[in-house]
């Protein structure tokens, strides 16, 4: 299965945690392929992403 997140920019703040976690949890799963795209290089999370 293939998933597509597409959000603004990666600050601080309740969303953009959520999907770096739903991100990074499904990617552990053999059978999903995750991929996270975003409009700015504003990165809060540089460890998550």
């Amino acid at each position: 299965m293939r998933i597509l997140y597409i959000i603004p920019r990666l600050r601080k703040g309740g969303v953009e945690r959520l999907c770096l976690d739903i991100c990074n949890q499904l990617q552990k799963r053999e059978s999903m392929q995750v991929r996270l795209i975003t409009f700015s290089d504003d990165n809060a999370y540089p460890l998550f992403a």
